[in-house]
């Protein structure tokens, strides 16, 4: 069956494992958790199995916690490697976040500001997890919700400076741009200006909501804005397409509903000539 897109496709939720193994949907690249499948559970690698013989798989991870004062969990990187190894992801992508203090992890990716001293900690995790696993990481932009007075340059500039550093790539998370520019009061296309497009290996497309105060919050839980379509159409008009996936987590849908929005994606990057 052919693809929606080469370049579209999903995040893999449990309520989707039986339908998308019995149906194998025309897409084209399937994101994982890695920390799902972490477990020796061998249903779960089942499924896994079954969907990597059919699907490139995009490994994306959240428990890196490459902005934290604490070292790295090596056992944590030895279980993605391993996983790496049996399954060849095209992609494996962390977050610009912290999440761990003092061996205590949260379930948040949270901020932290940019300055010559994160610099420094970020790059020196990075260098050393890219070693390790032998493979280039993605860094995902953030979702911010507030910014940090010690911070002495922006967000696209400490990214820029992550790749000369590292020579790790991006993960372009579209709605978080969004997001983050409407709570901070910033100019998205601006910041799509200011990015290494060359550094940008996969993007992210995802649905917000308006909480109290007109705060938008990167729930996962909608389809995709027209706004934010509008900065994906901005983005890949003028440096060509990437492999996209569309998240959703809250308010999970039926899979058809998922290749429907999808099928939308894929109208942008046909008329942007990719």
């Amino acid at each position: 069956m052919a693809a929606i897109s080469k370049f579209c496709g999903i995040g893999l939720r449990r309520l989707h494992y039986r339908e998308l193994i019995d149906t194998l949907p025309p897409i084209s690249l399937l994101e994982i958790h890695t920390e799902n499948f972490f477990s020796n559970n061998y249903r779960l690698h089942e499924i896994l199995r079954a969907v990597a013989e059919n699907y490139d798989l995009s490994f994306h991870c959240v428990g890196m916690s490459l902005g934290s004062t604490d070292g790295l969990n090596i056992d944590y990187l030895k279980r993605l490697k391993e996983l790496t190894a049996i399954y060849k992801p095209k992609f494996i992508s962390d977050h610009l976040s912290w999440g761990s203090a003092s061996n205590n992890y949260f379930h948040d990716l949270l901020p932290f500001p940019y300055n010559i001293e994160s610099l420094k900690l970020f790059s020196e995790k990075i260098n050393f997890v890219q070693d390790y696993l032998s493979a280039q990481i993605l860094i995902e932009n953030p979702s911010l919700y507030v910014s940090f007075a010690e911070s002495t340059t922006s967000e696209t500039e400490f990214l820029n400076e992550l790749v000369l550093n590292t020579g790790c790539g991006l993960l372009l998370d579209i709605n978080n741009i969004f997001v983050s520019s409407h709570n901070l009061s910033f100019n998205a296309y601006e910041y799509l200006d200011a990015i290494d497009a060359r550094a940008v290996k996969q993007i992210h497309l995802a649905g917000f909501e308006e909480r109290g105060n007109g705060v938008l919050i990167d729930t996962h839980s909608q389809v995709v804005s027209s706004e934010v379509l509008e900065l994906f159409k901005y983005f890949i008009k003028k440096h060509g397409a990437r492999p996209t996936i569309f998240e959703q987590d809250q308010n999970l849908e039926a899979l058809p509903a998922l290749l429907n929005e999808l099928k939308k994606i894929n109208l942008i990057i046909d008329a942007s000539g990719s």
